[in-house]
């Protein structure tokens, strides 16, 4: 902290009282003890880096010794961080969120890998919430990377929601940082209720917020994707989606869907996933001008 760091400087068998020796332009003269320890130890200015030592001895006869070494002073360790979740490249890209914080329900089923950075070299020792085995991995030593493997058992053991993953990341120096982090682990698709009231105003109430190519889905987007049994159009007006059939004045049942397909939630579980999909609603529509 007050930036010197102290060193032992070895002494050679011919070393003699009144030899001189230089540290970094420090000049210490050598006594009894000194010879009796066979070692000094001087206090020399430090950075935090890598530092270079040049030590001198000078004789009596004059006659010199020179010796050029460096010490490297790390005092911090950094930052360490969860980054992603990186499902099995085999998995179809058109179902998968690469690099983000989500387990979904079919990335769930083949094993994931949690990655992160830390310091280069730094051994890493992490917990994940209801995993009750440790991790420990060391990042890589040039990218400072590491990474963990989730497998569809461990997985199995968690509950949907967030999760957290925590630890330490230790340096080659000893010094230690702490991990603090989560993923969520996502495995129920969306579903939506759809109701139609007699003016023809289209209600479509999702289990969650429902996504479109990773995108939050606009009103616009539910409107266009809706079908009904009876020929018309889903326009939207204001903040509401109305249906108007081909045919005015229609009376009677129509039913109004939402393809299972299109939409996900932000984990990109797709509707057609499931168990239940999507519920459909009938109701009669009355005086639709």
């Amino acid at each position: 902290n007050d930036g010197q760091i102290q060193l032992d400087v070895k002494l050679g068998i011919d070393a003699a009282v009144g030899d001189l020796i230089s540290v970094n332009g420090y000049n210490y003269v050598l006594n009894q003890a000194d010879i009796d320890t066979k070692k000094i130890t001087v206090s020399v200015n430090a950075r935090e880096g890598e530092n270079i030592l040049v030590v001198t001895g000078i004789n009596a006869a004059g006659q010199t010794e020179r010796l050029q070494d460096s010490i490297w002073v790390d005092t911090t360790a950094g930052t360490v961080t969860l980054d992603s979740v990186q499902p099995l490249d085999t998995l179809p890209l058109s179902e998968t969120l690469l690099n983000d914080m989500f387990i979904n329900a079919l990335e769930s089923t083949n094993t994931v890998k949690l990655v992160g950075t830390a310091e280069p070299g730094s051994t890493l020792n992490i917990t994940v919430q209801g995993i009750t085995e440790p991790f420990t991995v060391i990042a890589d030593s040039i990218t400072g990377q590491w990474s963990i493997d989730l497998t569809s058992a461990q997985l199995d053991m968690l509950a949907d929601g967030e999760v957290s993953v925590t630890g330490t990341a230790t340096d080659q120096a000893g010094n230690t940082v702490q991990l603090s982090g989560s993923v969520t682990l996502d495995t129920q698709a969306p579903s939506v209720v759809i109701t139609i009231a007699e003016n023809g105003i289209v209600t479509v109430t999702p289990t969650e917020p429902l996504y479109v190519n990773s995108t939050p889905a606009s009103l616009t987007d539910i409107a266009a994707a809706l079908t009904g049994s009876l020929d018309g159009s889903f326009t939207v007006v204001g903040d509401e989606i109305q249906f108007t059939p081909t045919t005015p004045g229609y009376y009677g049942d129509i039913t109004v869907s939402l393809p299972d397909a299109k939409f996900t939630d932000q984990a990109n579980n797709l509707m057609s996933r499931n168990k239940k999909k999507q519920q459909k609603n009938s109701s009669p529509i009355k005086r639709i001008n």
